[in-house]
């Protein structure tokens, strides 16, 4: 019952793939492809396949106090949400690094819920080789991408805050709405990696989600720890992808405040730190 679940609930989510690449490496000037290890089952004879992920670093700010490692959702990558990322980089000033998990734009493979754990792993050891010292690292995820950047807010303490758009709970809180916790089958599961976050997390979404509906963020909200707890933003009558276009300029007023509240929660470790050496 569970694999014939899980397998459904793939073959739903993920779009074909003539709405997952937009381009070919030539394309995009400065693409960065990361090797990953390959640790799915492979028989036969053939060689083991290669396992590359496409990466862009978005850099306008090189005295940045924050890089934004940006997941997207499932039918983009990177040559669709480039232009975006680069308005907030300048607005924010902040840099942003974004990918293509496997089966989009340049990578290779296809998407899977661990090839996303392994590609924004890859992604962010990657990222921290480019951080400037003193640079924190904030994840920011969208759609089905908030189940990477949730996954390494989740399992790496370098993380300082979390932004997630139109996140879902969980792939089958998606579908159903509440179950009550989480199946044993269940995947992409937000909720699960939330819950175990103390630094702060912004949820944005829009009330007329017809994707993934509004009560997934809720939920997350729910889950929150009191530590992790900041104002979301509920767009009202925002849809799932008209966020940026109907939205944009507050948007950016709110993430602008986001990462004044990161400065302001950085500025009272800082302190701490000072009371306890003295």
């Amino acid at each position: 019952m569970g694999g014939v679940a899980s397998s459904v609930v793939d073959s739903v989510l993920w779009p074909p793939v003539s709405f997952r690449s937009f381009y070919q490496v030539g394309d995009i000037p400065n693409l960065v492809m990361l090797d990953l290890p390959f640790k799915q089952r492979h028989t036969g004879p053939s060689e083991v396949p290669e396992r590359k992920i496409a990466t862009l670093y978005i850099n306008p700010c090189p005295n940045a106090r924050y890089v934004i490692l940006f997941s997207h959702g499932n039918a983009e990558d990177i040559s669709a949400v480039t232009p975006w990322m680069t308005i907030l980089a300048r607005r924010l000033k902040v840099n942003i690094m974004v990918w293509d998990p496997e089966g989009y734009g340049a990578s290779t493979g296809e998407p899977s819920c661990a090839g996303l754990q392994d590609g924004v792993t890859a992604v962010m050891q990657h990222l921290k080789t480019l951080l400037s010292p003193g640079q924190q690292v904030v994840v920011f995820g969208r759609s089905i991408g908030s189940y990477p950047a949730s996954f390494i807010a989740a399992n790496d303490s370098d993380v300082v805050g979390t932004i997630l758009e139109c996140p879902l709970a969980s792939a089958f809180r998606v579908a159903f709405g509440s179950v009550g916790g989480t199946l044993p089958f269940d995947k992409y599961s937000v909720i699960s990696n939330i819950r175990t976050v103390r630094t702060p997390v912004l949820l944005i979404h829009g009330t007329a989600d017809d994707i993934v509906p509004f009560q997934n963020s809720k939920m997350l909200e729910a889950a929150l720890h009191v530590d992790a707890k900041v104002n979301p933003l509920f767009l009202e009558g925002g849809n799932h992808n008209d966020l940026e276009a109907k939205f944009s300029q507050r948007l950016v007023e709110r993430l602008i405040v986001f990462i004044g509240e990161l400065d302001a929660r950085r500025k009272r470790g800082e302190d701490d730190l000072t009371v306890k050496e003295a």
